[in-house]
C-alpha cells in the first residue's frame, strides 16, 4: 500500500487466496495506490495489479445551533479525533490538521454565509472553543425572522466530508418600532418581478416581532389612485402567518402615477396618527415603476419634523442622484428586481438605527414622556394612578380615561415638582368592576408640545404599566434646593452611580489590551512654530506612532463596538452609560501663534487611519508659541469645555504636550494648565531643547490618591533623538492604576455643603432607586 508521496507505508503478504485483506493504517482523507503481485515458484513475481482510492473524512458530530440573535447565530460541534493522526510522525503539523466549513442557506436555497474554522486560530469573539471542548463558531449578517439551513463539513487536503445539516430562524425584532410601508405593484412588471416584489415586502414584514403591543408596530398600503391599506397598527394581535399570507395574495394595481404629493402626505400623516410617544417611525417607500419624486414632500423637513424618518427603494434601469434638498434621505435605487431581496438587511437596519439614532422630535418626546405609568389600589380600596415625572418637566398632565366605546371623563392635573406624581381615579365616581379602561397620562409642555403614556387596566386588578417604548429619556434634572436631606440623598446616590461605572471601567480593563481605560481621550499638542526642523519634524512624527501603537487604541475599539453591539442585544443599550461602549479617542493639534486641527477627536478609529493623518502632518511655522491660547483650544474646541461641564460622567483626558521652541510660551499657560488639571485632565509636558517651565503640585487632584497619579509629568530633552528614551506610556499606565472614582467627582454640583462618607462600592446596580436612574439619564443626555 503506498501513499500519495510514493511512501510504503504497508505490505501484506499471505498464502491464502482472498479477496479482503483487513489494514489499520489508513487514515481519512488521504489518496492511497494499492498493489497486489502474485508471487510464483522460485520467487518469480508478476506485474502489479494497480487500484487508486482516497477515503472519506468522517463526518462531525454533534452539529447543533447553541445561540441565536437576530443577526447572528452560533454553531458547535464535537471536535473530530482520528486516531491514526496521533500515532503519525505528521502528527500537530498542517498535514493532520483538520479545519471545517460552515454554510448557511437562505429558503431560497441561496448561500448567504461561508465561514472557515482553522485549527490554531481561536478567535474568542467569532470561533473557538467551548467549556467542554467542542468547538464553535458565529455566523453573522443574517436577516432577522427568517429560516435558515446549516451546513457543516470538515476539511483535510481539499478534500471535504459529507456535510451536515442543521436549521434555525433568527429572532425577530422587538425594539418598539412604528414602520409604515407603502409600495406600488405596477401592472406593467413581468410576472417573476411581482413575484421578487412580494417576497421582498415578506421578508421586511418577517423581520419583526408584530405579535406584541411594546414591539413592532407595522402598516402596510399598496399605492394606486385609491391607495389600499392590506394591514394597519390597530391589528397588533394579527401574527406574522397571517400577514406574510395577505401579501401572497397582492394583485398589480394601475394609477399610482396620478397619485399627487398633497394625497400622499395626507395618506402618511393618517398612517402615522395613533403613534406611539417616543416609538421611532419610519417610512418604507418601495417604487417599481413612478420615481418617488412624484409623491414625497420637495423637503425631508416636512415628515423629519413630525419625527419619521423615510427609507426610499426606487426600481430604476439607470441609478439616479438625489436631489440636494433631499440628500439626507436613506435612499436605495436598484437596476434589477434580483437585488430586492439582497437589500432586505439594509432597510432593516436603517429602521433599527432610526430607534438608536432618533429624530429630535422623537428625542424630545422621550424626554417629556411620563414614566412607570402604574394602577395600584390604596389601604381604601381606591384605584389611584402612579407615575414619575419625564426627564423635560411640562407645564401640566392631561388625564383621560375611557373605555372600548366612550370617554369617561378628562383631567388636567398641575405639574408637581416632585419626581413621582399620582391621582385619584375615583374621586367623583367609582369606576364600574370587571370593566376595560384605557387611561392615558399625556405630558405638556410649556410650548405645546406633548408626551404621553398609556395604560389599559381592569378596575378590579392591578396591572403594571406598558413599557416604555421611548427606552430611556436623554436627561433629569438634579433636585436643586429643597432640603438638606434631600440633597445628600442626591449626593449620595451620585457617588454611588460613579463609583458603579469606575467600578465597570476597572473589570473591563482586566481584559483590555491596553492600560488605558475605556473612555479615554489622548490629545497630542504639538509645537511646530519655526524652531522645528523638518528632519526634526520627521523623528517626533515617527515617535508619535510608535506610542500610538503602544497604546493599542484600534484593539480597545474593536472592544468597545462589541460590547456595545452585545448591550444592543441584550436590549440593555439605552441603560449602558456611554463611557463603557466609548473606547479610545485620538486627536492631534499643532500650535505656534495659532492652532491648527490635524485630527479630530475621533473614537472609532484604526492605526493606519492615524498613521495616515500623522504622516500628513507638517510644520505650520511662526515665530512664536503661544501654548495658553493652545490648551484653551483644546479645553474649548477638543474636550469640548471639560474646565466648566458639569456632566455627572466625563471622559478620562490625556494631554501630551510636546514643545521645542526655546521660548516655550509667549503668553501665561499656567493658569490655564492649573484649570485643566483641576478639571482632572492629565498633564504631560515634553520640552525638547528648552526650558518649559513645570507646573506647580497640587495636593489634592481629582481622583488621585497619591503622589505618582497626581504629579505633572515633565520631561526636558536635549534634543529629538531622546524621544525614544522616555517612558511615557509606562508613566501614563501608572496614571491610570492610581484613577479612582473620584475623577467623576465635580465640586459646583448642588448640595456641596454635603460631606458623605464614600459608601461602598456596590456590586450589583441598584436599578430600583429612582435617584440612580435620574442620573444615569443626565449623564445619558449630556453625553
Amino acid at each position: 500500500m503506498i501513499q500519495d508521496s510514493l511512501q510504503v507505508i504497508q505490505t501484506i503478504t499471505t498464502g491464502k487466496p482472498t479477496r479482503l485483506i483487513n489494514t489499520n493504517v489508513i487514515s481519512p482523507g488521504i489518496e492511497y495506490k494499492i498493489e497486489i503481485r502474485a508471487i510464483y515458484a522460485y520467487q518469480v513475481i508478476s506485474d502489479a495489479a494497480v487500484a487508486r482510492v482516497v477515503t472519506d473524512l468522517p463526518i462531525p458530530e454533534d452539529f447543533r445551533v447553541e445561540h441565536v440573535e437576530e443577526w447572528e447565530v452560533k454553531v458547535a460541534w464535537k471536535k473530530l479525533e482520528i486516531p491514526q493522526h496521533k500515532n503519525s510522525r505528521y502528527a500537530d503539523t498542517r498535514w493532520t490538521k483538520i479545519s471545517y466549513l460552515v454554510k448557511v442557506f437562505n429558503q431560497k436555497e441561496e448561500q448567504v454565509a461561508h465561514e472557515s474554522y482553522q485549527p490554531g486560530d481561536d478567535n474568542k469573539l467569532y470561533q473557538g472553543k467551548t467549556e467542554n471542548g467542542d468547538l464553535f463558531m458565529l455566523v453573522r449578517n443574517l436577516l432577522p425572522g427568517q429560516q435558515y439551513n446549516a451546513t457543516l463539513q470538515a476539511q483535510l487536503h481539499e478534500q471535504l466530508s459529507k456535510p451536515l445539516h442543521t436549521e434555525f430562524m433568527t429572532k425577530r425584532i422587538s425594539i418598539p418600532l412604528d414602520v409604515v410601508i407603502m409600495f406600488e405593484i405596477s401592472p406593467t412588471l413581468h410576472a417573476d418581478d411581482i413575484t421578487m416584489t412580494k417576497n421582498f415586502l415578506m421578508s421586511l414584514v418577517n423581520a419583526f416581532e408584530t405579535s406584541r403591543d411594546d414591539s413592532v408596530r407595522i402598516s402596510a398600503t399598496q399605492l394606486s389612485n385609491r391607495p389600499t391599506e392590506i394591514f394597519s397598527m390597530k391589528q397588533s394581535s394579527v401574527t406574522n402567518r397571517n400577514w406574510v399570507e395577505k401579501l401572497k395574495k397582492l394583485s398589480p394595481k394601475a394609477g399610482t402615477s396620478i397619485l399627487g404629493t398633497e394625497h400622499f402626505s395626507r395618506v402618511v400623516s393618517e398612517k402615522f396618527k395613533n403613534a406611539r410617544s417616543g416609538a421611532a417611525r419610519a417610512l418604507i417607500l418601495l417604487m417599481t415603476n413612478q420615481h418617488y419624486s412624484n409623491l414625497m414632500p420637495e423637503t425631508e423637513d416636512e415628515l423629519a419634523r413630525k419625527g419619521i424618518t423615510t427609507i426610499i427603494i426606487q426600481m430604476s434601469h439607470l441609478t439616479q442622484e438625489p436631489y440636494v434638498n433631499q440628500s439626507m434621505m436613506h435612499r436605495y435605487c436598484l437596476d434589477d428586481f434580483d437585488k430586492l431581496y439582497r437589500s432586505v438587511n439594509y432597510v432593516v437596519t436603517d429602521i433599527v438605527r432610526a430607534d438608536e439614532y432618533p429624530l429630535a422630535r422623537v428625542s424630545r418626546e422621550r424626554n417629556l414622556q411620563p414614566r412607570k405609568l402604574t394602577i395600584k389600589r390604596n389601604s381604601q380600596r381606591q384605584l389611584f394612578a402612579h407615575w414619575q415625572s419625564p426627564a423635560e418637566m411640562p407645564d401640566y398632565y392631561l388625564l383621560r380615561l375611557k373605555t372600548a366605546k366612550a370617554s369617561v371623563w378628562k383631567r388636567n392635573v398641575t405639574s408637581s415638582r416632585q419626581s413621582s406624581n399620582e391621582y385619584n381615579l375615583e374621586s367623583d365616581n367609582p369606576l364600574r368592576k370587571d370593566i376595560k379602561y384605557t387611561l392615558v397620562v399625556e405630558a405638556v409642555a410649556s410650548d405645546g408640545f406633548s408626551s404621553r403614556s398609556i395604560i389599559t387596566f381592569r378596575s378590579n386588578v392591578t396591572t403594571s404599566s406598558r413599557p416604555n417604548p421611548g427606552g430611556r429619556p436623554n436627561s433629569v434634572s438634579l433636585p436643586g434646593g429643597g432640603s438638606a436631606r434631600q440633597c445628600c440623598a442626591a449626593r449620595r446616590a451620585q457617588r454611588q452611580y460613579t463609583q458603579r461605572v469606575f467600578s465597570r471601567l476597572r473589570e473591563i480593563a482586566k481584559s483590555s489590551p491596553s492600560c488605558l481605560l475605556s473612555g479615554s481621550n489622548v490629545v497630542f499638542l504639538v509645537d511646530s512654530s519655526d524652531s522645528t526642523q523638518p528632519a526634526q519634524f520627521n523623528l517626533l512624527k515617527t515617535w508619535m506612532k510608535r506610542f500610538v501603537f503602544q497604546l493599542k487604541i484600534e484593539q480597545q475599539n474593536r472592544a468597545a463596538i462589541e460590547r456595545r453591539k452585545l448591550a444592543i442585544k441584550r436590549r440593555i443599550a439605552k441603560r449602558l452609560p456611554q463611557i463603557l461602549s466609548y473606547g479610545v479617542g485620538i486627536s492631534i493639534v499643532q500650535f505656534s501663534q495659532t492652532q491648527q486641527v490635524e485630527l479630530e477627536l475621533k473614537n472609532r478609529i484604526t492605526n493606519v487611519f492615524i498613521n495616515k493623518y500623522i504622516t500628513k502632518m507638517e510644520p505650520i511655522g511662526g515665530s512664536e508659541s503661544n501654548l495658553g491660547q493652545a490648551l484653551r483650544f483644546v479645553d474649548e474646541k477638543i474636550l469640548g469645555n471639560v474646565t466648566t461641564t458639569k456632566k455627572l460622567i466625563h471622559n478620562i483626558n490625556y494631554v501630551i504636550i510636546v514643545s521645542s521652541s526655546p521660548s516655550p510660551s509667549s503668553d501665561h499657560f499656567l493658569q490655564t494648565a492649573v484649570a485643566l488639571r483641576k478639571a482632572g485632565v492629565k498633564l504631560i509636558s515634553i520640552g525638547i531643547s528648552n526650558n518649559l517651565p513645570e507646573l506647580p503640585e497640587l495636593p489634592e487632584l481629582p481622583g488621585a490618591t497619591t503622589n505618582p497619579a497626581s504629579a505633572l509629568y515633565n520631561y526636558q530633552l536635549e534634543n529629538f533623538n531622546s524621544l525614544e528614551e522616555i517612558h511615557l506610556y509606562e508613566n501614563v499606565c501608572r496614571i491610570t492604576r492610581h484613577l479612582t472614582p473620584g475623577i467623576f467627582e465635580n465640586e459646583e454640583e448642588p448640595c456641596k455643603q454635603c460631606r458623605v462618607t464614600p459608601s461602598p462600592r456596590p456590586t450589583i446596580p441598584d436599578l430600583a432607586n429612582p435617584l440612580l436612574e435620574d442620573l444615569m439619564r443626565r449623564d445619558h443626555n449630556n453625553r
